[in-house]
């Protein structure tokens, strides 16, 4: 028995030595391009130094030595750049984990939902119907960026039209591209409104532009009713974009959570060996008070916590559309 043991012993011990392990070495050259494609192209300039300073101690020490795989090594790099300023949109990916989308974040799902006019395709909606007291409700998990969550988006604000008040739930929505909140705006503003202002050092000379809402040509937009936005901490990135455009304008009264503070703009960019990785670029804000909504998130008008705000928001609405 005890021979026996021995043997297992030595044949596991045997087995560890044979795992492959990390050499810093070999990925020289995408943590060089890290660092560099951040001193490029990183929303606040000085903080990209930072991070490619961190970068070349991570090669100067071997940080990447002894790591299982290319998961480990990107969840390492992620949180070296995390202990410079934590960017809740930075993050490097292992081969596979994200493709390259410069900015517009797709997913594609089986079975499209309300709103939706294929059986596959992105989910701009989730969830849509008239609730109990003709109050529309609209749940968005994402904004993708393509011309048919758009259409949706349309299709959707129409079939609102004659509800005395609407409530939109971005408490589940993790992002994906602002160009719905424009779709939405159109329907929401009788007249160009300045709802944020953005910038980025690399766009536009690095001057701030506005972010106006432009009205739509749909007769049925709905301009005069109130609006209810539900948000919570799992709200982020574009959804945060939607919450403070509706905060800054006053368009929409904002019931549930604060946002999780994603509030960098950007997108996924190619490294080496197949890695990628967000590079937030650009940041948007209140042009009232410059004050954007990355780590603070974006405070409600009514603070509830996440399982009360639909019914709290539902009650409201009956009463004020009496």
């Amino acid at each position: 028995m005890l021979r026996k043991t021995s043997i297992t012993f030595f044949l596991a011990g045997l087995s560890l030595s044979c795992a492959a392990e990390t050499n810093t070495n070999d990925y020289r050259p995408l943590i060089e391009e890290v660092g560099n494609s951040l001193v490029s192209s990183y929303v606040f300039p000085e903080v990209a130094v930072k991070y490619q300073t961190r970068m070349n101690q991570c090669l100067a020490n071997n940080c990447l030595d002894g790591l299982e795989d290319d998961k480990q090594v990107a969840k390492k790099l992620t949180e070296i750049l995390n202990d410079v300023y934590a960017d809740k949109h930075l993050h490097v990916f292992s081969p596979g984990q994200r493709d390259v989308n410069n900015g517009r974040k797709i997913v594609r799902k089986k079975g499209g939902k309300s709103g939706q006019g294929a059986s596959s395709g992105p989910v701009a909606i989730s969830k849509q119907e008239i609730l109990d007291g003709n109050i529309g409700y609209i749940k968005y998990d994402m904004f993708p960026g393509t011309e048919e969550a758009l259409e949706a988006t349309r299709h959707a604000m129409i079939a609102m039209k004659d509800t005395d008040a609407l409530i939109f739930d971005i408490r589940d929505h993790r992002g994906g591209h602002p160009f719905h909140v424009d779709e939405i705006a159109g329907f929401l503003f009788p007249e160009p409104t300045h709802m944020l202002t953005t910038q980025s050092p690399y766009t536009n000379d690095g001057k701030p532009w506005k972010l106006i809402s432009k009205p739509n040509q749909f007769v049925e937009a709905y301009l005069d009713k109130p609006v209810y936005l539900l948000t919570s901490e799992r709200s982020g990135s574009a959804a945060e974009h939607f919450a403070m455009a509706m905060k800054t304008t006053g368009r929409a009264i904002l019931v549930g959570e604060t946002t999780g503070g994603w509030g960098h703009w950007g997108g996924v960019i190619s490294l080496d060996k197949g890695f990628t990785m967000f590079l937030p670029s650009g940041r948007a804000f209140n042009p009232n008070n410059k004050l954007g909504w990355e780590e603070i998130g974006v405070t409600p008008d009514i603070m509830k916590d996440d399982e009360l705000s639909l019914d709290y928001t539902l009650n409201r609405a009956r009463v004020m559309s009496k």
